[in-house]
């Protein structure tokens, strides 16, 4: 089967360029989005002559998506808002998303028209909310990580400040969801996590649920840490507990052992990376500033089970990539900050 993949592989690119290469073809855009997030998925499990989720197949993954986010982004918003487009474009905004997070730089798709528009007829799912909160804080950790490459003024503290107050406005709007539309999310995964109920096989319901479970882990221990590491040390003592990001790194290792049992295959692999490797980051970074997080690496290493390898080496293949990816951004010249840009922080 391999072969014919790659075969396929081969005929859809061609496809593709043909059809980006020939502006008077009238094909169906959403079509071609839904390829492109096929031949993602293909890049960074099947394809040929590397090894699994290695870096190289990463930067490949990573030219994947961004192209497929400048041929969506090629159309005015008001395009994804009805019929088949809007949930195209509503379940592939995820690969740019959390790519960008994994990059820690402000995603495009953060502005407010690309967070409105689309839903100007259909409301948003509870999965669309946790979404536009993710790309939000994409670009505050994007601007968290400039801060320190700048001279030390009165300025400087003035963008922290403003930066905290963002943190903490993004705090109350992740908390809102997790109380209201995520409710049911919480509440299941904190009962996976237990072992209450049936050992049956999740559902595809399920499946989807646990995948909200685990983003929303992984977007706490970002936020968490982004806003812990701008504050006032002086003031951590007295924060909610809920502001702790190692309380999440738990989270996913205790869901992540009840998930593995189950005979998932290469969906649990997807479903898991984007928040095993944000749990690992967050761990590697505390550990540079001498902080003990051994027991929390143990439990994610724990709740891998037999699956320990395999997504290891797809952490370290994203990591490498991501690392190489966001030395360039930093090393390029500063762009001058827009107006929507000044709207988020």
């Amino acid at each position: 089967m391999l072969p014919s993949c790659q075969q396929m592989y081969g005929q859809t690119l061609r496809s593709v360029a043909s059809y980006l290469g020939n502006a008077d073809k009238q094909q169906d855009l959403a079509s071609f989005l839904l390829v492109g997030s096929m031949l993602c998925m293909y890049e960074c499990t099947y394809a040929p002559g590397c090894d699994l989720f290695n870096s190289k197949q990463m930067e490949n993954y990573f030219a994947h998506v961004f192209g497929f986010e400048a041929l969506m982004m090629s159309k005015d918003p008001s395009f994804y808002a009805q019929g088949i487009t809007h949930y195209v474009f509503c379940d592939t905004r995820i690969q740019q998303i959390t790519l960008q997070l994994q990059l820690r730089r402000k995603a495009p798709l953060a502005q407010k028209k690309w967070k409105t528009v689309p839903w100007m007829y259909i409301p948003k799912t509870t999965k669309d909310i946790l979404i536009d909160i993710m790309a939000d804080l994409c670009c505050v950790i994007e601007k968290s990580d400039s801060l320190p490459l700048q001279d030390l003024t009165t300025d400087q503290a003035s963008q922290r400040q403003r930066l905290v107050l963002k943190c903490w406005g993004l705090h109350e709007e992740i908390q809102k969801w997790a109380d209201g539309a995520g409710y049911p999310v919480i509440r299941y995964f904190n009962r996976a996590k237990a072992g209450v109920g049936t050992r049956d096989e999740p559902t595809a319901e399920e499946c989807a649920i646990s995948e909200l479970g685990l983003l929303y882990c992984a977007t706490c221990i970002i936020l968490y840490e982004c806003l812990r590491s701008n504050s006032d040390k002086s003031d951590l003592a007295n924060w909610p507990e809920e502001t702790n990001p190692r309380l999440y790194c738990h989270k996913i290792a205790s869901f992540l052992e009840y998930f593995m049992t189950f005979e998932q295959g290469r969906i649990v692999t997807n479903m898991v990376i984007f928040a095993v490797l944000t749990a690992l980051q967050f761990i590697t970074r505390q550990e540079a500033l001498g902080h003990d997080l051994v027991e929390e690496k143990m439990a994610l290493f724990t709740g891998l089970g037999d699956l320990r390898e395999i997504i290891l080496g797809a952490v370290g293949g994203v990591d490498q990539a991501s690392t190489k990816h966001h030395v360039k951004e930093l090393s390029a010249p500063t762009q001058t900050t827009t107006d929507s840009d000044q709207s988020i922080i």
